[in-house]
């Protein structure tokens, strides 16, 4: 099944990746249930992989 999501989704999408500021009024208001709950697990995943990369970059440094 092909899921048509916003281009507000897919804008946001795209912030988050590249590292820009992302604005969450658009987040709380400008999205769907569904399409909230997808940006936010996608930014949990970001937010890991940050705190993964920086955990490594602290270990390197001892």
């Amino acid at each position: 099944m092909d899921q048509q999501f916003s281009d507000e989704l897919t804008d946001l999408l795209i912030k988050l990746k590249k590292g820009h500021r992302v604005d969450m009024g658009k987040v709380i208001h400008g999205l769907s249930d569904v399409e909230r709950e997808i940006f936010m697990k996608a930014m949990d995943q970001k937010n890991k992989k940050q705190r993964d990369e920086f955990e490594e970059m602290i270990k390197d440094k001892d």
